[in-house]
């Protein structure tokens, strides 16, 4: 039998999603905001940036700004009202820069 009618390549990459959809519902169901770079949901503002500091944890993240739009290694990127923002994380999972 072939993998998803002939189309692998659509399968895989629905399949990879699934990670990322389950830690946004679990994290929209205990109350995080959801992705700032979704028409419905305000871009970050200064004043929320200026709220993460160097050392916070993932999570002090993400109840400070919200969903990231992506979280790709030891970054999470969000939209601000001047642009894409990048918080990085260091090898133990704390802050170490955003901008």
């Amino acid at each position: 039998m072939e993998l998803a009618d002939g189309d692998g390549a659509a399968y895989w990459h629905d399949l990879t999603l699934g990670p990322e959809a389950y830690l946004e519902m679990w994290e929209r169901a205990i109350g995080i905001q959801g992705d700032s770079c979704r028409a419905d949901v305000a871009d970050l503002s200064a004043r929320d940036l200026a709220t993460v500091h160097r050392g916070m944890l993932p999570e002090q993240v993400l109840a400070a700004l919200g969903q990231p739009h992506t979280r790709a290694g030891t970054t999470f990127t969000y939209c601000g009202q001047s642009g894409r923002v990048t918080v990085a994380f260091d090898r133990n999972g704390r802050v170490t820069s955003v901008g």
